[in-house]
């Protein structure tokens, strides 16, 4: 590399008795070569210098102020920039329950930048001025850790307005002023309606469950029945749309004996009731299941019954009857049939 700088005076045109001095300067190409930045593009060297430089987080705007009725909502954008050469891996550590960052984090190379959405939303805030704020974060860079300012006032919501106030001349009863023949102060008749007291309900209960109560007594029977027994149960009856109303019950009735047998019944019922006002009837059946023990020969077992059931019933108002149920038995050992006489009472 050798730079040669070579003088000579040059007689001057106006003055005579002075010269200038002028300098020439040659750079030799080895020298051009080894310093581009004398003769290159200094806007690219500048680059490459920045890309080389670390990365630098930057986010603008840096505050977000609103103003928002009671229960709305808003969304500003904001710019999330790599403001240095490497890439850089930002991510939002803390922000408000009440504002959210879409995305939450990213990736920015050189002077790359993104834009995010930041959503508002303060309908659990009380009225009157709410402050907070948005930190983004980015492993050891600089402009690490940025805070985005929020400032949110909630509007109050308005009052609701006051009912007119009536006029000062309107007559003392309620309704339209009198008319012929009226006196002032008269009320009108009374328009019937379509309320029923509920101790005078004559329509069928509304579906749910209820519990009965009762007792059994034998009608006819192969063998002499010494008594009859206490029953009780409990039944559901599904919403019903139109036709009959649907009942289904489970019912255990206490011991039953004969000469030759004791038993004790568990049923399972189903039985349509026909009927909507303060009487109905009943038609359905049963598969019982009895615990018989047979006292003659002293040997215990089960055996399955079938019966068909027919009755009626009286509502009495607040969800209570009574009902009477006669019960044809298929399958029976010591009895055809057998009675029952129950109250219920819906809840």
């Amino acid at each position: 590399m050798s730079v040669a700088i070579r003088c000579r005076p040059v007689p001057s045109v106006a003055l005579t008795a002075l010269s200038t001095l002028i300098a020439v300067i040659t750079v030799s190409p080895a020298l051009a070569q080894e310093a581009p930045f004398l003769l290159g593009d200094t806007k690219e060297i500048a680059r490459d210098r920045a890309k080389k430089a670390p990365a630098s987080l930057s986010v603008s705007p840096r505050t977000i102020e609103c103003e928002l009725d009671a229960g709305a909502k808003a969304t500003r954008a904001i710019t999330v920039r790599n403001a240095g050469g490497q890439v850089l891996t930002w991510r939002v550590v803390s922000a408000p329950a009440w504002a959210r960052v879409t995305p939450e984090r990213g990736q920015l190379a050189f002077e790359e930048r993104t834009t995010l959405q930041v959503a508002l939303s303060p309908s659990s805030l009380p009225a009157g001025a709410h402050a907070g704020a948005i930190t983004f974060e980015a492993d050891d860079v600089e402009g690490s850790p940025s805070a985005l300012r929020l400032r949110v006032v909630v509007r109050e919501p308005p009052k609701p307005e006051p009912p007119p106030s009536a006029p000062l001349d309107q007559p003392d009863v309620p309704g339209d002023a009198p008319g012929p023949g009226e006196e002032p102060g008269e009320q009108p008749p009374a328009q019937p309606t379509d309320v029923i007291p509920r101790d005078t309900v004559t329509t069928a209960p509304a579906s749910g469950f209820a519990v009965r109560a009762g007792y059994l007594v034998a009608a006819t029977g192969g063998d002499d029945v010494t008594g009859g027994s206490p029953v009780l149960g409990g039944t559901y009856s599904p919403p019903r749309r139109s036709g009959p109303r649907w009942e289904f019950a489970l019912e255990f009735a206490g011991e039953r004996s004969t000469s030759h047998f004791t038993s004790w019944p568990l049923a399972a019922r189903a039985a349509a009731l026909f009927g909507s006002g303060r009487t109905y009837l009943l038609a359905g059946g049963a598969g019982l299941l009895e615990f018989v023990t047979d006292t003659t020969n002293d040997n215990t077992y089960t055996n399955g019954v079938i019966s068909l059931d027919l009755g009626g019933g009286v509502r009495l108002g607040r969800g209570a009857d009574v009902r009477m149920r006669y019960e044809l038995l298929l399958g029976s050992d010591n009895l055809d049939g057998q009675a029952a006489v129950s109250v219920g009472y819906a809840f």
